[in-house]
């Protein structure tokens, strides 16, 4: 029951997350094309900008070739989760929680290196 009512919680921060994307991403990208291109390079070197920006280069090859990609981690993933069931149950149904847990944890940090990235550029845009 109580593994139940976590891997619920972190399916609903999956929905959450991945619909922010879509959200913050294009006002991060907005933002950097409004300055120009010194004060871009010098955010460019920044760590949370180079983490933000492969972040985001994956999210946008997945939803663009979603019809691709998709289709073949389900695959990966049902193999993976045969072998698993003939050995036990238990190390399938596992298995499945810590992929969602950590599906979760990947969103959350990528949404959250996009956030910061926001905040960071939000000074240039004061008057």
């Amino acid at each position: 029951m109580i593994n139940s009512i976590l891997v619920l919680t972190h399916v609903v921060f999956i929905y959450c997350f991945y619909h922010l994307h879509f959200f913050i991403i294009p006002t991060r990208l907005e933002m950097l094309s409004k300055l120009s291109e010194q004060v871009k390079l010098f955010y460019e070197e920044k760590i949370v900008f180079v983490g933000a920006s492969l972040f985001y280069q994956a999210f946008d090859f997945i939803n663009a070739w979603w019809f691709v990609v998709l289709p073949a981690i389900l695959l990966l993933l049902k193999i993976a989760l045969e072998l698993l069931k003939k050995r036990s149950e238990e190390a399938a149904r596992g298995f499945m929680q810590l992929l969602i847990s950590f599906l979760a944890l990947i969103l959350f940090f990528s949404l959250s290196l996009q956030i910061l990235t926001v905040i960071m550029l939000a000074p240039n845009f004061y008057r």
